[in-house]
């Protein structure tokens, strides 16, 4: 048997399924229920194994009807359904945050990612017209 030799460094940079988009970065979506679920050992489905908020249960439906169906699934799949600044910003198909860490945090999967420090153009906007308002 030959010895198989696993590259780390596609994994990281490509992601778990080995491509890139057309900017060459990872696809977005691997740990939000974008494409991708977490089945435990009795059945239960989640949008992934951090984020402990139950869709069904393959026993008692299929796999596909709790993906395309489940309100979670679809909240997840539209990054303009996103809180806050993760709804509004630019690089929203992109990024959409940490939904895990959003949810640990905030309790709301929905909500920004808290330690996000990019600001939006949208909310820099609304931040100028404030400011020229008070001078």
């Amino acid at each position: 048997m030959k010895n198989q030799v696993i590259q780390y460094q596609g994994v990281l940079i490509n992601g778990n399924i080995g491509q890139n988009d057309e900017l060459g970065r990872a696809p977005k979506g691997v740990n939000d229920g974008n494409g991708f679920v977490f089945i435990s050992h009795i059945g239960d489905v989640y949008p992934s194994g951090l984020l402990p908020i139950k869709t069904g249960n393959i026993r008692t439906k299929s796999l596909t009807e709790i993906y395309r169906n489940s309100p979670v699934f679809q909240n997840l799949r539209n990054p303009d359904n996103y809180k806050g600044k993760c709804g509004v910003g630019e690089f929203r198909y992109v990024c959409g945050g940490s939904r895990s860490r959003t949810y640990a945090i905030t309790g709301d999967y929905m909500e920004s990612e808290p330690f996000c420090v990019y600001i939006p153009k949208a909310l820099r906007k609304q931040k100028k017209n404030v400011k020229k308002g008070y001078e």
